[in-house]
């Protein structure tokens, strides 16, 4: 028998989840305002969630020895979370058409500010605290919200599972270990270091490039590639705004430079963000796995 690590929200922080768990098939504030349509082709992810996967307790086990790793930082999560995005590198996208049509859609939902915080409060500073550790964007810490809108037991159709939806190889391949009885998929911590490992991964391969990085998270970096030797073949450009993707690849990135825009001047939109814990509300506690696990 093993030990192995949960890493629990407090209860208080939990309740953000609820929309999500008891609706989850298009229930969230950002499928009611940003229109999410299927891809036209085989795609990685859906934003169609079906079925809770784990307990919201099994979160994260094994986390304690993970995160015991050599290497890892000691520094604490502090810090109000907001400007911690803000004030962090960012993506560096330029703006394009698409991104304000996707503004529109979302700025419709006068509530859309405090309903982020909502799903994302429990997990802002851990994510952070992950991405700066592998320095990356802080604006990635938004990335969530389009992937599975900060639910760690979201399954989609095509069996992406996770806070960041991960395909059952392609967290395998990011070290996410997948058994009967425990998927690091659904471990907050574990998934978090696996994203930041294969969006690093992917950003290597697109020479900086974080719009074909983000594409190639959502769709493979093999369909961008395809993409764009295609375009070269035609004499048109290869950047991700010029590509002929599934359509939502080409919904992705707008739909998160717009979650970014709001997070970053949400008085533009007549909006507030709430005011967050300067410290994460998850904390790690060691339980011991049941008779007949794995060792």
């Amino acid at each position: 028998m093993r030990l192995s690590a949960l890493v629990v929200a407090l209860p208080l922080a939990m309740t953000g989840l609820g929309g999500c768990v008891s609706n989850p098939t298009r229930g969230s504030a950002l499928a009611d305002n940003m229109v999410d349509q299927p891809s036209r082709s085989v795609s990685a992810r859906e934003y169609g969630f079906v079925r809770p996967a784990i307990d919201p307790q099994t979160l994260a086990q094994n986390t304690q020895r993970r995160s015991a790793r050599p290497g890892t930082s000691s520094r604490s999560i502090s810090g109000d979370p907001w400007q911690r995005i803000r004030s962090g590198p960012s993506l560096g996208i330029a703006p394009n058409p698409r991104v304000s049509q996707s503004l529109k859609q979302l700025a419709r939902n006068k509530k859309y500010l405090n309903q982020l915080a909502d799903r994302a409060s429990p997990y802002l500073h851990l994510i952070l605290t992950e991405l700066d550790r592998g320095g990356l964007p802080t604006e990635l810490a938004l990335l969530p919200e389009i992937e599975s809108r900060y639910n760690p037991r979201a399954v989609s159709p095509m069996s992406a599972a996770g806070m960041w939806q991960f395909m059952p190889y392609t967290g395998k391949q990011m070290g996410l270990e997948q058994n009967g009885s425990y998927d690091a998929r659904h471990d907050v911590l574990a998934s978090t270091r696996g994203a930041v490992k294969y969006l690093t991964e992917l950003n290597q391969t697109f020479d900086g490039d974080w719009a074909l990085t983000l594409a190639a998270y959502n769709c493979g970096p093999a369909r961008v590639q395809a993409a764009q030797r295609a375009n070269k073949r035609a004499g048109k450009p290869t950047d991700y705004w010029s590509l002929d993707l599934p359509r939502e690849t080409e919904d992705y990135v707008p739909k998160l430079l717009a979650v970014i825009s709001m997070v970053q001047n949400p008085q533009r939109f007549g909006q507030r963000l709430p005011v967050l814990p300067a410290a994460s509300p998850l904390a790690a506690t060691t339980a011991r796995a049941p008779a007949g696990g794995n060792s």
